[in-house]
């Protein structure tokens, strides 16, 4: 799996970062510090989901990230429509 960091300038693509979970594609990771300016292109990263950490296994930093929050269970279920089907907010395919 390829990993993109990005940092949001500002509030549209703050929106548009999060409006991407929507497909399960992108999650929206957040941290104390710019990790896009403390990882390089190239270097390898892990990101513990449940442990709310990002480890960068090239310089050996590990960075604290923010609880996933209300997009957890969206991308636990695979994206919006998969979680609307388990929520029973739209009948599942087979009805």
């Amino acid at each position: 799996m390829m990993l993109r960091l990005r940092g949001e300038r500002n509030y549209d693509e703050f929106v548009n970062g999060r409006n991407s979970v929507a497909t399960g594609e992108v999650y929206p990771l957040d941290s104390e510090v710019r990790i896009c300016e403390e990882c390089k292109t190239g270097d390898v990263v892990t990101v513990e989901l449940g442990e709310s950490r990002l480890i960068n296994h090239t310089t050996g930093k590990e960075y604290k990230l923010k609880p996933i929050g209300d997009a957890g269970p969206v991308i636990e279920a695979g994206g919006i429509f998969a979680y609307a089907r388990k929520a029973g907010m739209i009948p599942n395919r087979e009805d």
